[in-house]
């Protein structure tokens, strides 16, 4: 029986201003000697040892300060970006933020300078060396630094300044080059911002632009434009996202007002642009600019998805699909329009952002914090997303987000009718997000700022969702804790930490220390933090290590010490040999050594009935055993990547019933009436089957050949059924979802379509021939 740890009541604290904030957290600071390192601070050190012996630049020949992405586990080289048969050594400095944040806490939790020193010279090198004479750094998602040239490397994208989500740690750049950072953030708005009366803006921002600008810049006019106008640009969230933080860094690091005048005006449109009755969106504030008009019909694939082409979501569905709900292809926002007499199907509001912006609140609820007075409008813009979300979207039952329209229609379930922009191909279905501990992170920080209960209540059933157990009626009241968790996320501490802070209960940092031992249980191998022991390459710029610093300081009375988690991180996007246009956590840090190891860790392996965990099945030779009544297979810790030359075969014997929908899907890509594997082409083997009917099932992969193509069949009773050859990407390693067999998981619970009757058999490392198919299809 799993260990609980259980309390009654704590008296709620009063809202803090920061400034009463900071005075207390000051006022726990006492002269102590040294404390001893705990396993958590050794095992950040061991980390940082190895990432500034091994990571910093041994490869251009001039020893500079600068350091590489991530490291292969394997090779000991360092981790590149392969594009027209070249290999870059990766420095991406935007990609480092959170390594910087974990280099300066530690220094100030041990009093060694060389782990921030190490961060502030390279921070230092690109001021003097590589950063554009426009003022704008070389980083982001379309930019790095060749360490074996130390040139500017873009051409593999867009050659531009991009940042997404990045929310870069200003304090040390600050420390370091106050004017040179000043002449970035302004630069930063200044390249991003193409029309300063209304505050359209690009994601995309050239190096060129003259000199860095002054704080004469801010000297604008601006008209509060009502949303969702046409731009040229894209105002994408999470590029607008780093704009607003930027602004208001600027203000409180150089006392600049016009500049968080500016960010708070940038925040604004994307409130306005939520949907007037449910507070839910805006992924963007305005819309795409039609430049020619997309046919009528038939799949809006690659040129037919560019911006010319107008809003892409309503390309999509504005007029896709039926309005008959007994059609297959019902859609329910087919010609429905909002009160700007707009189609509800666009960009801004699109589905499947339901589960709202957990990144964005983060970092508005840092600003507020931070800022003190002046910045609370941040934390109330911020609850009052996560409220809408809380209200509308999430389903507390099943600790998920249904896919729904930012004007509150419901689609879970449903088919899309049009393939196109965006997640999803005609035929695929609508499913819910689960909340992620990010979220949990979201709500509880600010429940702890604006004390709304729906807040409160909301990470209560993410938490038990969870596996974290009861976090109590109130903060510190009638909590029941599950101190056996096995989860490791790291983000789960942050989450815990904010729970302390909000009752100064001490059980809520127990559990935090749980998720810390998980962590380096499942998560610390050979002096490096990653997923699990299967991922090749280390990402230098993990959250794990600044989790346990947090922790560390937490359990000290120092939390000053640890810079603030705002949940940025980095990201490379472009053209990868072999994968296509892609990103760097599919390319690189996704990739896991073998799919043969897929049979060696018996973690998390469950088996379900109708939606209900009834056991873990018995293995031998890979074979996993049912006991009959199971018609699930989920592998919860599945590894998340493969290699482009991986082979597999999946052999089972299912019944279906139902409408036939889905046999086995790795994470959530599942395809109706189809085995697939995800990528720009993907391969999908129709089968056809019949209801309540037994079949022995055989899906055999090959992987890709020396002109990159890859074929997956499906086997009947023994028979081909379906084959299809390309180069698609393998399986996905896009999301951390677990590998299912036999069922799917949609809006309103969970249930099955497949009843796997005997077992799910893996053969890692091969591909069955059909001789050895029709043999066990006998058996």
């Amino acid at each position: 029986m799993a260990s609980k740890h259980r309390g009654h009541s704590a008296k709620k604290p009063s809202r803090t201003s920061a400034l009463a904030l900071a005075v207390f957290c000051a006022s726990l600071v006492v002269a102590q000697p040294a404390l001893p390192d705990t396993p958590r601070l050794q095992a950040v050190r061991t980390f940082a040892d190895n990432v500034l012996e091994k990571g910093r630049d041994q490869w251009s020949g001039e020893e500079t300060p600068l350091l590489a992405d991530g490291i292969n586990l394997e090779t000991g080289e360092p981790v590149v970006w392969r594009h027209r048969g070249r290999e870059h050594i990766i420095h991406n400095l935007a990609s480092q933020q959170n390594l910087f944040r974990v280099l300066t806490a530690l220094t100030n939790l041990t009093g060694e300078e060389r782990y921030k020193n190490a961060a502030k010279e390279s921070v230092r090198y690109h001021f003097v060396h590589l950063v554009s004479d426009c003022g704008l750094l070389r980083w982001g998602g379309h930019q790095i630094i060749d360490l074996r040239t130390l040139e500017p490397v873009g051409d593999f994208d867009a050659d531009c300044h991009e940042l997404k989500w990045n929310l870069p740690y200003y304090e040390l750049l600050w420390e370091v080059d106050s004017e040179a950072t000043a002449g970035y953030l302004r630069a930063l708005w200044r390249g991003h911002i193409l029309d300063w009366q209304t505050l359209a803006l690009n994601r995309h921002a050239p190096y060129r632009g003259g000199a860095p600008p002054t704080d004469a810049l801010w000297d604008r006019d601006f008209d509060e434009t009502e949303p969702f106008f046409e731009s040229d640009g894209l105002s994408f969230l999470n590029c607008g996202a780093d704009l607003v933080y930027g602004g208001a860094m600027l203000y409180l690091l150089g006392e600049e007002p016009p500049a968080l005048t500016w960010a708070k005006r940038l925040a604004q449109m994307y409130t306005r642009a939520r949907h007037p009755e449910t507070g839910m969106g805006a992924y963007q504030f305005t819309r795409p600019r039609r430049r020619r008009d997309p046919p009528d019909e038939g799949p809006l694939t690659s040129r037919l998805t560019w911006s010319s082409y107008g809003d892409r979501m309503e390309n999509k569905f504005a007029q896709s699909g039926s309005t008959d709900p007994d059609d297959e292809f019902y859609n329910p926002v087919k010609g429905k329009v909002a009160n700007d007499e707009l189609p509800v199907a666009r960009e801004g509001w699109a589905w499947y952002f339901s589960g709202g912006f957990p990144v964005y609140t983060l970092a508005q609820l840092h600003l507020a914090e931070s800022i003190g007075e002046g910045g609370e409008g941040f934390a109330e813009d911020a609850a009052e997303h996560l409220e809408a979300h809380a209200r509308h979207a999430y389903d507390s039952e099943a600790n998920h987000f249904r896919p729904m329209w930012a004007d509150g229609t419901d689609v879970t379930g449903l088919t899309i009718p049009r393939t196109g922009y965006g997640p999803g191909d005609r035929g695929d279905s609508y499913h819910p997000r689960p909340a992620t501990a990010r979220h949990l992170a979201a709500y509880a920080r600010a429940y702890r700022l604006t004390e709304r209960d729906i807040l409160w209540d909301t990470a209560r059933s993410m938490a038990r969702g969870m596996g974290l157990g009861d976090i109590g009626r109130r903060p510190g009241e009638e909590f029941e804790l599950d101190m056996d968790t096995t989860r490791s996320d790291p983000r789960f501490i942050f989450a815990l930490i904010e729970l302390h802070r909000a009752a100064r209960e001490p059980a809520y940092l127990r559990l935090a220390e749980r998720i810390g031992e998980n962590i380096l249980d499942q998560r610390f191998h050979k002096g490096f933090f990653l997923p699990d022991q299967f991922h090749l390459n280390a990402n230098f710029d993990a959250e794990e290590p600044l989790a346990l610093l947090a922790l560390e300081a937490a359990l000290r009375g120092e939390p000053e010490k640890v810079p603030a988690y705002v949940a940025g991180r980095g990201y490379i996007h472009g053209r990868f040999d072999g994968h296509g246009r892609t990103y760097d956590h599919r390319a690189i840090w996704g990739r896991v050594r073998t799919i043969r190891l897929l049979i060696e860790d018996q973690r998390n392996v469950e088996t379900s009935y109708r939606g209900r965990q009834v056991g873990t099945p018995s293995i031998a030779n890979g074979h996993y055993r049912f006991d009959g009544r199971s018609d699930a297979f989920v592998w919860d810790d599945a590894p998340t990547g493969f290699e482009d030359d991986d082979q597999f075969s999946i052999v089972l014997r299912a019944r279906m019933f139902d409408d036939n929908r889905f046999l086995c899907a790795w994470r959530y890509h599942l395809s109706r009436q189809a085995f697939r594997t995800r990528g720009n082409d993907p391969l999908t083997v129709e089968l056809p089957v019949d209801d309540d009917a037994l079949y022995h099932i055989a899906v055999t992969y090959d992987g890709a050949g020396d002109d990159g193509e890859r074929t997956l069949k499906v086997y009947i009773d023994g028979e081909l059924a379906g084959r299809e050859t390309g180069k698609g990407s393998p399986l996905s390693t896009y999301d951390a979802r677990p590998l299912n067999v036999g069922r799917t998981e949609h809006s309103r619970g969970i249930y099955a379509n497949v009843a796997v009757q005997d077992g799910v058999r893996i053969y890692s490392g091969r591909v069955l021939g059909p001789e050895e198919v029709k043999r066990l299809a006998a058996e």
